[in-house]
């Protein structure tokens, strides 16, 4: 009961204090590159070597990868993601579900101190992805296969995983695209915008074409079914979603989900291990609430 009234306390605060769509569309904007006038005298690059360019100049001397260069790759990558998979789905009530629980979740991550972006893409494949810097999409194909709230928190405590233990920078920071680099500093990708550029679609490749490898994706579902739980959702959930993915990764329709994550089957079973842990003995009780994702979900055409 206690869990419970945690799950209902928290959401209602940050139901009332979200972010819109407006203000992902004013998010997406701001990651833009501003058009070039017919006169322009600047160097034409691809979109993604003048993304965030402009504000590259502002910041001098940081660690590497801090904060400020994993906003300037995963807005980049988020971009990218927008623009290949059919753009946003728009519908301001259940965008803001979504985003209600994904805060949920980010509030009790191991990485709370950062602002997170939940995004749902308008494409029927199933698929999720987590951008460096917070950036959380689900598509629209993925989201009509959940049946329940805890399922849906387990997915976005998938994600957030991603971001709280930083695995796509952990994965460029020894990649080909920084061979040589000491640091990566928004001053030496102000002075080198190809290594931007590199760097981005690196790991635009690695997110929706490679993946961040099965160690990474099962320690993702490991610390998901953890960040879930510790709102008070069932963490058996995420077990049982990861198992209505097998038809989507197999015969010969295959989402590139089945490129970029391991076999459902290997998924479900590390999970099962995870689960027998003392930590989660008498989980089985606390809520799925499969009513509140009907209700939320109502009046939406997926």
């Amino acid at each position: 009961m206690k869990q419970f009234l945690g799950i209902v306390i928290c959401l209602t605060t940050l139901f009332s204090s979200l972010p819109a769509q407006a203000q992902w569309k004013k998010l997406l904007k701001q990651l833009e590159p501003k058009k070039e006038t017919q006169n322009s005298n600047q160097n034409k690059g691809s979109k993604t070597e003048n993304l965030i360019f402009g504000g590259l100049k502002a910041l001098q001397g940081l660690l590497p990868i801090g904060y400020k260069e994993e906003m300037a790759i995963g807005g980049a990558v988020a971009l990218e993601a927008v623009a290949r998979f059919g753009g946003l789905f728009e519908d301001p009530s259940v965008e803001k579900y979504i985003a209600t629980v994904g805060n949920a979740i980010a509030l009790t991550s191991d990485r709370p101190d950062i602002p997170y972006y939940f995004g749902i893409l308008n494409t029927e494949e199933p698929n999720a992805f987590a951008c460096p810097g917070g950036y959380i999409f689900m598509s629209r194909g993925l989201l009509k296969l959940v049946q329940n709230e805890a399922q849906l928190a387990g997915i976005l405590g998938h994600e957030i995983a991603h971001v709280s233990k930083k695995h796509a920078l952990e994965t460029i920071r020894r990649s080909k695209a920084l061979a040589g680099i000491s640091e990566v500093t928004l001053t030496a990708l102000d002075k080198d915008p190809q290594m931007f550029d590199s760097v981005v679609k690196e790991v635009v490749n690695m997110i929706f074409e490679n993946g961040l490898g099965r160690t990474k994706e099962l320690e993702a579902d490991k610390i998901g079914v953890e960040f879930a739980y510790r709102v008070g959702y069932n963490p058996n959930a995420l077990k049982s979603f990861i198992e209505l993915l097998k038809p989507h990764m197999s015969g010969s329709r295959q989402f590139s989900l089945s490129k970029t994550h391991p076999d459902p089957k290997d998924r479900a079973q590390n999970l099962q291990n995870v689960l027998s842990q003392s930590n989660y003995k008498g989980s089985q009780s606390l809520p799925l609430l499969a009513d509140r994702l009907v209700t939320s979900l109502s009046n939406i055409k997926l």
